[in-house]
């Protein structure tokens, strides 16, 4: 769990008294997205693969990989607070 500490200071009003300082606990929600596993590589047949088959099995795996890291950049993007 993740848990952002916020301060705010008031100012001095010039009287000798120091400023109030005000502590807040505020919850980040992840986007559900994130929560979704990265799936595995795919699974390779048992036997010899020709070209076509392997550009396929890689194109799969690296789409695999870009959704999951878009879905990994979003969740840290919520806990920083950044867009």
């Amino acid at each position: 769990m993740v848990v952002s500490m916020l301060a705010g200071c008031a100012s001095s009003t010039g009287n000798g008294e120091k400023p109030t300082i005000m502590l807040s606990d505020t919850k980040k929600t992840m986007p559900a997205e994130a929560e979704t596993p990265c799936n595995a590589p795919v699974k390779l047949p048992d036997r010899r693969i020709d070209a076509k088959e392997t550009t396929t099995f890689w194109d799969a795996d690296r789409d695999s990989l870009e959704l999951c890291e878009l879905r990994r950049a979003a969740a840290v993007a919520t806990i920083m607070g950044t867009p």
